[in-house]
């Protein structure tokens, strides 16, 4: 039993990391390929230490429950089922309650929320497009959680400098986990900048365990 246990979690993870490949080369995926990339990365994440997920819903919950959130690429929208006041946005839902969007042009008007969380839904190389919108639609001294991949990120140091040129401010910066950066930015001003900064991520690898 353990023996095809160990077989098909292996198989799990090789069709992880096939969908994975595709979504972050921008190639074409169905919605069925997205409901099963979203069900293998759940049994991938439960591997984790720790899902940023939760951190970010704890962070959330101890500042106020009633504050107004976007949950950019939200997956399984875990975010909603903790919240009351939840703007939901991703390019695959997988239900109703659950907004089907572009994240770097979300229907939200301008300083609509108090919170906007993207956990591991940067599924692009240059998020600058993101960036700007998250700008957009979140109030001044409101609150931006970025959960990503730690192998994606060059320089931490580099990447916090270039998020403050949106118009952030880095609170905290949690390195700790040995598979993502958790980052906790303050909006403390508009973006006004002509030109718009270029930020790069690595494209997203999981190795074979």
């Amino acid at each position: 039993m353990k023996f095809q246990e160990e077989l098909e979690n292996r198989l799990l993870g090789s069709k992880f990391r096939l969908l994975n490949d595709k979504l972050y080369k921008n190639k074409k995926v169905s919605e069925n390929e997205m409901k099963e990339y979203f069900k293998y990365y759940e049994y991938q994440i439960k591997k984790w230490p720790c899902n940023p997920l939760d951190l970010i819903i704890k962070k959330i919950t101890e500042k106020n429950k009633d504050f107004f959130i976007a949950d950019l690429g939200c997956g399984s929208g875990k975010i909603r089922k903790n919240f009351k006041n939840v703007f939901s946005f991703d390019s695959f839902p997988v239900d109703s309650e659950i907004t089907k969007a572009d994240i770097s042009k979300v229907p939200l008007e301008d300083k609509k929320v108090d919170v906007v969380v993207c956990c591991l839904s940067l599924m692009m190389d240059y998020i600058s497009k993101v960036l700007l919108e998250v700008s957009r639609i979140l109030k001044i001294d409101g609150i931006f959680y970025l959960a990503e991949v730690k192998s994606r990120i060059s320089s931490v140091n580099f990447l916090c400098k270039q998020l403050e040129s949106f118009g952030f401010k880095v609170l905290s910066c949690d390195t700790s986990n040995s598979h993502f950066v958790l980052i906790e930015l303050k909006k403390v001003e508009d973006f006004s900048k002509k030109k718009i900064p270029k930020i790069l991520l690595k494209p997203c690898s999981y190795k074979k365990r």
